[in-house]
């Protein structure tokens, strides 16, 4: 059992919880990958162990790249295939399916590395296992000479800013465990590249001798496997595909360019360097970015210039002016770098704004920034990119930590045409090697893509491409074929490359090529649209389309028979998070210097002072809990405001329960669920609904509302009833009158 016991400003709730009755038992993911492409299917398994019907939230991070292909879950001897769905469809249709006692799994997307799943009326005793299917690009190593295949197993806490920075902060706000025992989680890669020597891992334990390798561990960081391959042979690479007899065809366009044939021209830099020194980044995070910027400040020379811009709770310049890397300008700055501390809340978006002012036409002006990216509120940075970014600009990202936010990172050096790096905690040399060659002379920059074959193209714009680096796009084309045109800029002239591309009948290629596609035309559109462009309409028809969840497309999957009794009261879980391999509870404001508690639940447990027993024990005797302390309370020496407490325990005429109940419409029905805090005898046959300030009394469902009973604490009622007009703000049962969110 769960047991909630803090929120804090950061984006998580501290929780207790009960391994014999958490859910989720085990995590296992099977990986094929060949030629730049990976798809993985995530299997977990979830038991009931409780005597009533359970109801499981479960919030889990995806590639911020990859597209979710295919969606199922097997219960008993049955496998129920999902299918992809306009999101307020599949989510009306998902409580529908509680309603009716059946067993559903919804998957909806939060963010493009954030989804939440639910899994409604798992019956009491009962296993399922649900399987999600990801397609993902590869990203190529200059270190490593191959590629290397990256997958996110927990979700870190995002800073959620001010209360209208993020307005889906309650939904995207994590709850964390500092005590349960780490999930299981086993993976399978199996490798249809030829390798050139083993593969390796910067984050797991690796067995096997190819081409089926197994890694280990638990969810509390990235998985992250390489395998070095033949050097890439120069080329411009199409490969098509048409899923059905769509009316456009698909293609992935690949391009490697050869390696120069004499050394490039010197060219100037402005570097500035974006440091993220917020509380999360404590601990080995900022000694990694310290390293990574250090090794920056090492490759620039004398006719570059330097600006180091570091963001927390404010934003604080290394100096007013850029400055020239000579020999005292590089020990300065390298001085510098080792006066960092983390502490403080993460406000990036003035940096950013600073970081994008162009100070020299002949100069390369590059962003470089370094964050774990945990905040909650990505599009107000994005868009500021999207808006600002002058041209000869290229802002690349670097992902520090064992679980960081790749919805910014990714989507920032998208909306800065620039690469994204990811540096775990292990691999810290060959993160300072790849951010180096990134950063170095490219051969083909400015690329364009023309022709007669081409529709769309994404990413909107292609990256610059370094030697030996393949760099790819997603393309829509004409069925009929046409020719497809490259163009792009070299240090030694002009590039240009024509590609025929044939016809391509109904049912051609392979599957991975279309979702590809439309993952990376539906991230372009998100940048623009937080640049405040409108773009829903083709992101949803993009998901449904090329079918693959979106913000605006989500999985459904659902028994057509009942499998409980509708009428029985259930559980509900949320299974919680860990903190991600090296990240501190201090750092995220989950534990303050004080080895006091801070909470007055756990202040309590501890041996407080009786008054604050007592204090407790009233509201325990009411059904109800002391609010949650400020997020300014919550690092004081001391827990403050028991007083309020004091004034709260006066007897009151209704009683509250310490969490309000959620109301969900379905079609001209309120579903409304109700968790009980404690034993009651339960009869909603008739009910009051308060509306506007005014009690309307209505009757009940008696086939989808909880029957009359005894109900004890941790379970949860549901009240169904006919209801066209405003959503209620309480709800009365009896002499219990309960709000609803």
């Amino acid at each position: 059992m769960i047991q909630p016991s803090l929120l804090s400003s950061t984006g998580c709730r501290l929780v207790t919880a009960d391994g014999r009755t958490l859910s989720l038992r085990q995590v296992s993911i099977d990986v094929d990958a060949h030629h730049g492409l990976a798809q993985a299917q995530v299997r977990q398994t979830f038991e009931n162990r409780f005597d009533e019907p359970l109801r499981v939230t479960y919030q889990m991070p995806l590639p911020a790249d990859g597209a979710v292909v295919g969606y199922a879950f097997v219960l008993g001897d049955r496998r129920i295939e999902g299918r992809i769905r306009r999101r307020q469809d599949a989510r009306e249709a998902f409580e529908q399916a509680v309603v009716e006692g059946r067993t559903a799994a919804l998957l909806e997307e939060d963010r493009s590395s954030l989804f939440t799943q639910e899994i409604g009326n798992l019956p009491p005793g009962a296993t399922v296992e649900i399987t999600i299917d990801v397609e993902q690009p590869l990203a190529w190593s200059t270190v490593v000479g191959g590629w290397t295949w990256r997958f996110p197993t927990v979700i870190a806490p995002r800073f959620l800013g001010r209360s209208s920075q993020t307005p889906d902060a309650e939904r995207i706000t994590q709850n964390v465990t500092l005590s349960e025992p780490q999930i299981p989680c086993s993976v399978t890669a199996t490798l249809r590249d030829t390798l050139t020597a083993s593969p390796t891992s910067a984050s797991h334990a690796l067995e096997g001798d190819g081409p089926r390798f197994e890694l280990g561990g638990t969810l509390d960081r990235d998985i992250v496997l390489s395998w070095p391959v033949a050097p890439l042979s120069p080329t411009v690479e199409l490969e098509t595909a048409r899923l059905g007899d769509h009316a456009e065809a698909t293609g992935r366009l690949t391009l490697v360019p050869p390696h120069p044939t004499s050394a490039p021209t010197p060219w100037h830099r402005d570097l500035i360097v974006l440091l993220d020194t917020s509380g999360s980044m404590g601990g080995a995070p900022m000694a990694h970015l310290k390293a990574i910027t250090k090794a920056l400040i090492g490759s620039l020379s004398s006719g570059d210039r330097l600006e180091i811009v570091s963001f927390g709770s404010r934003v604080t310049r290394w100096q007013p002016h850029p400055t020239s890397m000579d020999e005292s300008g590089r020990q300065a700055a390298l001085a510098y770098v080792d006066t960092l501390r983390a502490s403080g809340g993460t406000y990036m978006h003035e940096g950013i704004l600073e970081a994008l002012k162009p100070l020299r036409d002949e100069a390369c002006r590059q962003v470089v920034v370094m964050t774990d990216g945990l905040i909650g509120f990505e599009d107000q940075i994005l868009g500021h990119v999207r808006k600002a970014l002058p041209a000869g600009c290229r802002v690349h990202t670097v992902g520090v930590g064992s679980a960081p936010n790749r919805t910014l990172t990714e989507g920032l050096a998208r909306a800065g045409g620039g690469y994204e790096a990811l540096v775990g905690l292990e691999n810290v040399d060959q993160a300072v090697a790849e951010l180096l060659a990134r950063t170095a002379e490219p051969l083909l920059v400015d690329v364009e893509l023309q022709g007669s074959a081409l529709i769309t193209q994404a990413p909107a714009r292609i990256v610059d491409v370094l030697a030996g680096h393949p760099a790819t796009a997603g393309l829509t084309l004409r069925p009929e074929g046409g020719q497809l045109v490259v163009t792009a800029r070299t240090p030694t002239g002009a590039f240009r490359q024509v590609i025929d591309v044939p016809a391509t009948p109904p049912n051609h290629g392979r599957r991975v090529v279309a979702p590809r596609y439309a993952r990376q035309r539906v991230a372009d559109l998100e940048v623009a649209r937080a640049a405040g462009e409108s773009v829903d309409a083709e992101v949803e028809q993009l998901g449904l389309t090329y079918g693959t969840a979106t913000r605006l497309t989500s999985w459904l999957a659902e028994t057509e028979r009942s499998t409980v009794d509708p009428t029985a009261p259930t559980r509900e879980q949320t299974v919680p998070q860990v903190l991600p391999y090296g990240m501190s509870a201090e750092g995220v404001g989950l534990r303050g210097r004080s080895r006091r508690a801070a909470s007055p639940s756990m202040a309590l447990r501890s041996g407080a002072p009786k008054k604050r027993r007592k204090v407790r024990a009233k509201f325990q005797e009411l059904g109800s809990a002391p609010k949650a302390p400020a997020p300014s309370e919550i690092v004081r020496e001391e827990f403050e405001g028991f007083e309020e407490f004091d004034k709260a325990a006066e007897p009151m005429p209704t009683v509250t329960p310490h969490r309000p109940g959620s109301v969900q419409r379905i079609g001209n029905r309120l579903v409304i669920r109700v968790p009980i805090a404690f034993d009651i005898d339960w009869d909603a046959t008739s009910i009051l609904l308060a509306v506007n300030g005014t009690d309307h009394r209505v009757s009940s469902d008696p086939a989808a509302t909880t029957a009359p009973s005894r109900l004890t604490t941790g379970q949860t009622a549901t009240i169904v009833v006919e209801w066209e007009g405003d959503l209620p703000s309480h709800v009365q049962v009896g002499d219990w009158r309960v709000p609803v969110a």
